[in-house]
């Protein structure tokens, strides 16, 4: 299973007030025509349209993948969750999220300043590494953990620590969200069974 730690702001939504702190490439994927509002501020989405295609493919794909969103932030979770749904149009940011009857679970791992003080986490890079340790133990997945933020020294200490590092802010990024997809593909190709021919 491969493991997306995502960044909320600057990486997936931006509100009015941060606009001109965006890189040239985020400007030119930021839509201004959809908004949603949280505690007096207004958001809009960053890479709208591959950011749809990637989160429709994790949901589907949910038993390939995990995504888990880290953040400076301390937006109520329950309407950062409804935000991203509304954005991407998907229901994977659901905090109860329910499909044919099955018990509802979260299927996006949510941590935020809210709730850092409870492990002494002083960074994002502690947050992770104590989730890591908690969810796997001494045996980490280390090949199939990856951060996608906007901040260099976030990824810096990612990088410092063995964990894939994706920056949101740059031109590659949409190249990442394309090739993640493929990941998506293939890995669904390898769980196809051989069938020789007749």
């Amino acid at each position: 299973m491969n493991f997306f730690f995502f960044d909320l702001d600057e990486t997936l939504v931006v509100h009015t007030g941060r606009i001109e702190k965006l890189s040239p490439i985020q400007k030119e994927n930021l839509n201004t025509e959809v908004s949603f509002s949280i505690e007096n501020l207004t958001f809009h989405p960053l890479y709208l349209q591959n950011h749809i295609v990637f989160f429709q493919h994790m949901l589907f794909n949910k038993d390939l993948f995990n995504i888990v969103i880290i953040t400076n932030s301390t937006y109520v979770p329950e309407l950062a969750r409804a935000m991203l749904n509304y954005f991407f149009k998907t229901t994977l940011f659901s905090e109860n999220y329910s499909h044919s009857g099955q018990d509802p679970i979260n299927l996006v791992h949510w941590i935020s300043k809210r709730n850092w003080h409870e492990h002494n986490s002083k960074s994002k890079i502690n947050e992770i590494i104590y989730y890591c340790n908690a969810t796997f133990g001494s045996k980490w997945p280390i090949n199939s953990l990856t951060l996608i933020d906007d901040n260099n020294s976030n990824l810096v200490d990612a990088f410092k620590n063995k964990i894939k590092a994706v920056h949101s802010a740059s031109n590659t990024y949409v190249d990442f969200l394309k090739s993640a997809n493929g990941l998506v593909y293939n890995q669904l190709i390898q769980k196809i069974p051989n069938q020789k021919a007749d």
